[in-house]
């Protein structure tokens, strides 16, 4: 157990060590094909930056998975029958990457990318990995798993508006991700869940702010399809487990990026704005609008994740009225953030007597 362990941490630490050194190449690559992120009114950011960082950890993460899962195919770790899985996880995340990476360099539509993500969602349920929960007609649990991938992969997207906040928290998520691996003896999630999480840390050390290199659409994509997939491809139920309520254990590991999404979308909707335009109605911009610094903001939504994260561990091990005590803590955190975000806009409102979302100047 001890060798298994110092082995997926040297795993980490190769990963990391390896989008450290493709970051200034991805950046001089980016310079000189024009994939700048130039300041906006919408935009938090001052200065232009290379926004083709999600080829950093795209590379890394698939070049160190290839290696770790052909040597641990020959010394007897791992085995052929995850293959199938693994080769539906390529190419559907090549598909959305690539869109997403031309995107990044010649702004394509937000219908194009929703096409490329529907496509590699149904390239992955075709090779089996589904949603199930106990659900009797197979084409519902198809449909779910559709709408999950689909929408956790949009919302880490939309996540992407403040340095380093969507990578971090990619990298609580697989961190969480890992935990349950190891929970269930699942070598492919653990294996899987350093290198995502390597990769990750890695490219924080280059998006924390101030940050030298956005991810770009491409990055932001790639981070929500992999978590998305690999948590449809866990189970949650585990040997004498006590309630049948550890199957929404995703809900939780993911509630900051899904609490996010659809409060960006009912803000939206409410105010008669399209759903797809960018504005400063997120978690994060909220936060700085009741004077915390975008460090600050950003390390407030990690412990949030890391909190309820927690909770969503423990589910398979708790009884039923202990889970509801863990659901209902989950909940209280959000009414607290709820209160935050109606605060933060009455701060803006009071200050510069106008609607919240029109002011990104402001910040």
């Amino acid at each position: 157990m001890i060798t298994l362990f110092f082995c997926f941490l040297v795993i980490f630490f190769t990963t990391y060590i390896f989008t450290i050194i493709l970051i200034p190449l991805i950046i001089k690559l980016s310079l000189a094909s024009g994939a700048i992120d130039k300041p906006g009114l919408r935009k938090i950011h001052t200065h232009s930056k290379p926004r083709l960082g999600g080829l950093a950890f795209y590379f890394s993460f698939w070049v160190i998975l290839s290696i770790c899962w052909i040597l641990g195919t020959i010394v007897g770790w791992t085995d052929y029958s995850n293959h199938k899985f693994l080769t539906s996880l390529l190419i559907g995340s090549f598909i959305i990457f690539i869109v997403g990476l031309y995107d990044d360099i010649f702004s394509g539509g937000p219908y194009i990318k929703l096409t490329a993500q529907i496509i590699g969602s149904i390239i992955v349920i075709l090779s089996g990995t589904q949603i199930y929960m106990f659900i009797p007609y197979k084409f519902i649990g198809i449909i779910l798993t559709l709408i999950w991938i689909v929408g956790i992969t949009n919302s880490f997207n939309l996540l992407d508006n403040m340095d380093g906040l969507s990578g971090g928290l990619g990298a609580i998520c697989s961190l969480m991700m890992f935990i349950m691996g190891i929970q269930q003896g699942s070598v492919l999630l653990i294996l899987i869940s350093v290198i995502f999480c390597g990769s990750m840390v890695g490219f924080l050390k280059y998006n924390f702010y101030p940050s030298k290199i956005f991810m770009g659409d491409s990055g932001s994509y790639f981070i929500g399809f992999i978590l998305s997939v690999i948590s449809v491809e866990t189970t949650y139920v585990i040997p004498d487990m006590k309630t049948p309520i550890a199957i929404i254990a995703p809900l939780l590991i993911f509630s900051v990026p899904i609490f996010d999404t659809l409060s960006v979308i009912y803000i939206r909707i409410r105010e008669k704005r399209p759903i797809f335009r960018g504005d400063m109605s997120h978690f994060s911009h909220r936060l700085t609008a009741i004077g915390m610094t975008q460090k600050q903001a950003v390390l407030f939504i990690y412990l949030v994740s890391f909190v309820i994260g927690i909770s969503a561990i423990f589910l398979p091990h708790v009884n039923f009225y202990q889970a509801i005590v863990l659901l209902a803590q989950a909940c209280t955190i959000f009414a607290i953030i709820v209160i935050l975000m109606r605060t933060a806009t009455n701060v803006v409102e009071k200050n510069i007597g106008r609607d919240f979302d029109d002011y990104s100047e402001y910040y």
